[in-house]
């Protein structure tokens, strides 16, 4: 039993201190050790963009609710080693998604990231535009990117959408649009 209650203390003790260095808004006067944190509202957004947390390239894509035969369909929750970014709609995710993918954005993040932290920070050090409903190219950009991903399942490739995607970025961007990174 001794054996039991210094494991439980010893695995308390570290849980505890993973809470404290990486919750959000974890407070241990308030929380337990176990608690699960870092989850809200826009966890269970039904579009997000991820990208893996350790990479060398950066490369995103579009998540949404899955349908299975059993459980009817349901959202996708990602672990601890994929970053997403919540949106409300699916354009504006695809609009986000091809932007990251561009080979000029995804060059920029490689370039000042390292292969085992390409955080959320990256949408902070990039200023992207917020996406316009009403805008062609942010439109033509989240069209793109369906496709891609639908040439993706279907194992096609087609570098057109690539190359159209990487002539619409200068136009999206100004030159006081490209962040100091």
């Amino acid at each position: 039993m001794k054996n039991l209650t210094s494991t439980t203390s010893y695995f308390s003790e570290l849980l505890l201190e993973t809470r404290i260095r990486n919750g959000k808004f974890f407070d241990k006067d308030k929380h337990p050790f176990y608690r699960l944190d870092n989850v809200g509202e826009y966890t269970f957004s039904k579009y997000h963009v991820v990208w893996r947390e350790q990479n060398k390239n950066m490369i995103s894509c579009v998540i949404s609710t899955v349908s299975d035969e059993f459980l009817g369909e349901k959202t996708v929750v990602t672990d601890s080693k994929l970053l997403s970014c919540a949106l409300d709609s699916e354009e504006e995710a695809h609009y986000l998604c091809a932007i990251l993918n561009s080979l000029t954005i995804s060059r920029l993040i490689e370039a000042y990231t390292i292969n085992t932290q390409m955080g959320t920070d990256i949408l902070k050090n990039i200023k992207i535009p917020n996406f316009d409903k009403e805008d062609f190219l942010h439109n033509e950009l989240a069209q793109l990117s369906i496709e891609a991903h639908n040439n993706y399942i279907n194992k096609n490739s087609n570098l057109e959408i690539e190359s159209r995607i990487d002539e619409i970025i200068p136009m999206i961007f100004s030159d006081e649009a490209v962040a100091t990174v």
